[in-house]
């Protein structure tokens, strides 16, 4: 799925759909003549667009494809329809890095959560919150074995291996491998090294294991449910902490049902269920695969 899929799913689980519940679009003229001027930029709305901005206000773009792309503004003043704005604003990226940069955008108005914000999150919760209860399996890699020592630097993305063949007189045949992260560069580039049992130094062909990243699974509307709800539980204040930590049945009925926490443990659901739908048991195959060696 692509990344608009996600940052989509997750202004939805945000907004409600009735009227007033969505932020107000305003678009920037198609030369937005921007001027720009220390942490400040001055752009062009299209017109009648300037009456409806005040000082205060924060404009996100919309409908962006890269987190680089994400501009958010904070406004200073108006005149008219030209628009000066804080750059770079909250950590957004450089809106006035070059020229020509604004032509055209539709800016949310007053969002909850600007586009930027969600991409940190859809970023954050792909990087860090689902490995490794579930992972990408890659049966698409083959490497050349090295005729001496049977040590290969593998890709920086593998986490582990799950099998590594070789075509042994037209027989499919089971290696013995194991796999070394965090090494030094000068023993391998990537600080990843697999060691194989090799019958020969023919092609060894690999599945292994890495983190899930945006671009996965492209028809999987489950991997973008699961990753937009854990992104929304954070954007509204979810506490990691606390919600992951084990409660009595008491306890849990007791506490306080507020949206983040109610869509933090529906993320956690989503992501247990992914991980068993797709048959994931980590642990079992590596240490079946490892025993071999």
């Amino acid at each position: 799925m692509a990344r608009l899929d996600y940052i989509n799913r997750c202004k939805m689980i945000l907004y409600g759909q009735g009227l007033g519940e969505k932020p107000s679009m305003r678009q920037v003229a198609a030369d937005a003549a921007e001027t720009i001027a220390a942490n400040t930029v001055a752009f062009s709305m299209i017109a009648g667009e300037g009456a409806k901005i005040k000082p205060g206000h924060v404009l996100s773009s919309v409908g962006a494809t890269t987190t680089t792309t994400a501009y958010v503004l904070y406004v200073l003043s108006v005149a008219t329809d030209v628009v000066t704005a804080l750059r770079t604003y909250r950590g957004s990226p450089d809106a006035g890095a070059s020229a020509d940069l604004l032509d055209g955008l539709v800016l949310e108005q007053q969002p909850l959560r600007t586009e930027h914000d969600i991409n940190v999150m859809v970023d954050t919760v792909f990087s860090s919150l689902l490995w490794d209860s579930t992972y990408f399996i890659d049966n698409t890699t083959s490497i050349a074995p090295d005729p001496l020592y049977g040590q290969v630097a593998l890709a920086a993305n593998v986490e582990d291996l799950v099998g590594a063949w070789q075509i042994i007189a037209g027989e499919n045949v089971t290696i013995p491998f194991n796999v070394d992260r965090n090494l030094h560069t000068t023993v391998s580039a990537n600080a990843v090294m697999g060691t194989f049992d090799q019958w020969d130094n023919s092609t060894i062909f690999l599945t292994f294991i890495r983190k899930l990243a945006i671009g996965d699974e492209t028809a999987d509307n489950a991997l973008v449910e699961m990753v937009a709800t854990g992104a929304s539980a954070l954007l509204l204040g979810a506490s990691v902490s606390d919600t992951v930590q084990e409660r009595s049945k008491k306890d849990s009925q007791n506490r306080s049902r507020d949206v983040a926490s109610n869509l933090w443990r529906d993320f956690l659901a989503l992501r247990q269920a992914h991980g068993r739908e797709r048959g994931l048991d980590h642990n079992d195959e590596i240490t079946v695969m490892h025993s071999r060696r």
